[in-house]
């Protein structure tokens, strides 16, 4: 269980990273990933 949040956590730094680089492209995605981002 510890393994999986471990996981979690760096999905979500990545996450973070590819988001920080669509919305500098796109920022009409930018409100969908705040909102995955939210779900996960």
């Amino acid at each position: 269980m510890v393994m999986m949040s471990s996981f979690v956590r760096k999905m979500r730094k990545v996450w973070l990273i590819w988001l920080a680089e669509v919305a500098a492209e796109k920022p009409d995605d930018k409100e969908a990933g705040y909102e995955l981002l939210e779900y996960l």
